[in-house]
């Protein structure tokens, strides 16, 4: 498929009021500030509250430590805190979040902040200082629901190290945590799962921790997702080869099924594999998996899935080898992004595509049918073709008539970073709208986008780190001191930004506020400089 990628950009000059991030804004160069009054965020996460309000947790380094902080943001995109985010905790850590769940947001709003400190750890541990977690839980009103945070750790000190949070919540209230705890025994260093249950006041309802362990054997990234009917799978990788394994538990902790189901044999490259691997719940009390490996040793991987069902069968007849999404001949195919369709039983997914250099990259889109065919031939939609820039950091949502919209962002040039969403059809997956959506510009450095499923039938709310320089900031420090915001965007149905009120179509937008790309540079004028 092959489409006009057209790029749009308002330039600004001079200073705006800050009061004009206060909301949504339908200029892409604009967005709303999410993280405000801090300049530097390290891990975040976000949800959408019942009444479609935003809260947003991170975290942010101040006074020597990390911190907890949260924000609330309306449906008008307003933060209802006068001053800004709300600062949760503060206490002695460090960054140790690289594979981290920082929040989890439960079926009535509420946001889990997850903090990981180490107020229960001895001096020297595995890792010199160990760290262990706090949980707090915050209203969709921002009021602090615990009168005290919930230590997962007991009250014990420590001599283990603890990472890789991952949370799901049950029906009655309650949340299922589960981590990788990291200890020495002699001189073997080795790892095991913890999980607790936690109510929805903040009560222990299991009589000690459930650990998932064998002598000298290790355990490591757990994920979890809700299963239905009280209970969560369990996804981790056992062992040195990294067997992807799943266990269904119930309430009570106890195993669902009679043995825990291989998802993949193991074997993959020394990347880490929470850096590709993924899980979702499919809605009917199974889950679905995707990763990538080079299991025939080609230097060119595949991404593939595999569909397990309630009852611990394999949907497909491919069983532990899973299916590919596709199959490009001399592509390398990397991390999958997956939306289920449960009404009629098939998978979206999107691959980024790269040569052996890299150099070439383009994102593919497919259809998967419930038996693991791909119906969309065996490379699939070419959704973003390559034009000789980098391209990262996608999502895929559903539309308001179960089309698809997928969200992502491209480099142009140097370290600008430009961000896009483009409509699907469901059943072609040919283009619904005649140009991507710019969402936010090409200037300065993006990351680590995210996309909320659609609101109120209406919108999207897209957010990422964003590192925009600000008239206010000092840019004549070291780059660990540079700012990296959040900033969201909200996207219509119609691929419009901004509030209804002031809808702005995508042509006039276009019509108005346009640049021009020469193969990897953008055409610009020179005095453009972007202040908020």
């Amino acid at each position: 498929m092959k489409r006009l990628l057209i790029l749009t950009l308002c330039f600004v000059f001079g200073t705006l009021s800050i009061d004009i991030m206060a909301q949504w804004t339908s200029n892409p160069n604009l967005n709303t500030e999410v993280s405000a009054p801090r300049n530097r965020v390290y891990a975040w996460d976000f949800g959408v509250n019942p009444d479609n309000s935003i809260t947003t947790a991170f975290l942010s380094p101040g006074d020597g430590n990390i911190e907890m902080w949260y924000n609330i943001h309306d449906t008008e995109g307003a933060t209802i805190f006068e001053d800004g985010a709300r600062l949760v905790a503060s206490s002695p850590t460090i960054l140790f979040t690289m594979f981290n769940s920082i929040a989890y947001h439960d079926a009535q709003g509420n946001m889990l902040m997850i903090y990981q400190n180490k107020r229960n750890a001895v001096e020297q541990g595995v890792f010199g200082d160990n760290f262990n977690y706090d949980v707090y839980k915050v209203s969709p009103k921002g009021e602090l629901l615990w009168s005290k945070p919930v230590d997962l750790n007991r009250g014990k000190y420590s001599e283990d190290a603890q990472g890789s949070m991952s949370v799901a919540g049950l029906e009655d209230g309650s949340y299922v945590f589960a981590f990788a705890d990291y200890f020495i025994v002699g001189d073997t260093y080795s790892s095991r799962i913890c999980m607790e249950r936690i109510s929805a006041d903040g009560e222990f309802l299991w009589e000690k921790t459930l650990c998932i362990e064998e002598p000298n054997v290790m355990y490591a990234y757990p994920y979890l997702v809700s299963a239905g009917d009280n209970q969560v799978i369990l996804l981790y990788a056992k062992g040195s080869n990294q067997d992807l394994m799943l266990r269904k538990i119930d309430f009570d902790g106890s195993s669902v099924w009679n043995e825990d189901v291989k998802v993949y044999r193991g074997g993959f490259p020394s990347v880490p594999i929470w850096t590709f691997l993924s899980i979702i719940p499919d809605g009917e009390g199974g889950a679905i998996v995707g990763w990538r490996d080079d299991r025939h040793f080609t230097n060119y991987e595949k991404t593939y899935v595999s569909h397990v069902l309630s009852d611990g069968s394999y949907a497909y007849a491919s069983g532990i080898e899973g299916e590919a999404v596709g199959y490009t001949e001399g592509m390398r195919s990397f991390e999958p992004t997956m939306l289920y369709d449960k009404d009629n039983d098939c998978l979206y997914t999107i691959r980024r595509e790269t040569n052996m250099g890299q150099g070439v990259q383009r994102l593919m889109l497919q259809k998967m049918a419930s038996t693991g065919e791909l119906l969309w031939g065996p490379e699939g939609v070419e959704m973003r073709p390559d034009d000789g820039n980098l391209v990262a950091y996608f999502d895929l949502q559903f539309a308001e008539d179960g089309n698809v919209v997928a969200f992502y962002m491209v480099q142009v040039g140097g370290n600008d970073v430009a961000a896009y969403a483009h409509k699907f059809n469901k059943e072609t997956g040919e283009s619904m709208w005649e140009q991507d959506v710019l969402f936010t510009s090409v200037i300065d450095s993006r990351s680590e986008l995210k996309v909320s499923p659609l609101i109120d039938g209406k919108y999207w709310v897209a957010m990422w780190e964003d590192e925009r320089i600000l008239e206010d900031d000092n840019i004549d420090v070291d780059w660990t001191e540079m700012p990296i915001r959040l900033y969201m965007q909200r996207i219509n149905i119609d691929g419009s930004l901004g509030s209804i009120a002031e809808v702005t179509s995508i042509d006039s937008v276009n019509d108005e506020f346009t640049i021009s790309v020469q193969g990897n540079s953008i055409i610009a004028p020179t005095d453009a400089k972007i202040y908020n």
